[in-house]
């Protein structure tokens, strides 16, 4: 019973003693994934700047040719 008992209060502590470290871990992980979100929307803003930014190329692209055409 007694060793049933040592053992029971050395699990308790080992768990209170590993709770620290993964608060601390869950805290990190939590600031490393707003971060990566952060990259994420700012990657995605980007792509849809750059698609834009594109198809406006595009269709000036393609006025160009339109009036090349035209002209020749």
């Amino acid at each position: 019973m007694s060793f049933q008992m040592s053992r029971l209060c050395i699990n308790i502590i080992a768990f209170i003693a590993l709770i620290w470290p993964l608060v601390c871990m869950c805290s990190h992980m939590l600031f490393q994934r707003s971060r990566s979100y952060t990259t994420i929307i700012a990657f995605v803003t980007f792509i849809q700047f750059l698609a834009g930014m594109c198809s406006h190329m595009s269709f000036q692209i393609s006025r160009l040719c339109t009036t090349i055409i035209a002209f020749i």
